[in-house]
């Protein structure tokens, strides 16, 4: 079986959203059929608080195996590159800084959404929080996990694109 832990960076929703909107088969016959354990999705699974934080520092530590991360959103990393504006409740540290730290624990990631891809709409003007993808920011390569970013030394971010991303897509 494998894991998946969805985050949700900044954004609106709409993947997820689009995500539950699953046919033939829906979104949970869907997981069980291709063998995929939701470990956690901030909408759809029960735990949160303290279970929550467990199970991100257990994958962090590497106890706890990580198949395929799911970022929806465009990742805040304001002020000055530190994530300030973007703390993950309960934990007193960046989502910035989960989102790298998890990554590099993947078997697989995926960028969800033109948000957590490019940017998307959060990013655009002036940009004052500064919001990126994971490995774009806008049309230029190096988002939050940076150009050349290989997960497990094998793939690179896979970017489903869409705003939001047809089901299927995902």
């Amino acid at each position: 079986m494998k894991t998946l832990l969805w985050l949700q960076a900044s954004g609106c929703g709409g993947c997820t959203m689009s995500w539950l909107n699953s046919e033939q088969p829906d979104l949970v016959r869907l997981l069980e059929s291709v063998g995929i354990e939701l470990l956690w999705h901030p909408s759809l699974t029960e735990h949160s608080g303290a279970q929550t934080r467990r199970l991100l520092e257990r994958i962090e530590a590497g106890q706890q195996p990580l198949d395929i991360l799911c970022v929806e959103g465009a990742v805040v990393c304001g002020p000055n590159n530190s994530g300030g504006f973007h703390i993950l409740s309960g934990t007193g540290r960046p989502m910035k800084d989960w989102v790298e730290q998890l990554a590099a624990r993947a078997g697989r990631v995926l960028a969800v959404g033109s948000c957590a891809a490019y940017g998307g709409i959060s990013s655009a003007g002036s940009n004052p929080v500064e919001v990126r993808g994971l490995q774009y920011d806008g049309e230029q390569a190096g988002g939050v996990l940076g150009e050349g970013m290989v997960v497990q030394q094998r793939h690179r971010v896979v970017n489903v694109a869409g705003c939001p991303p047809h089901p299927g897509w995902i």
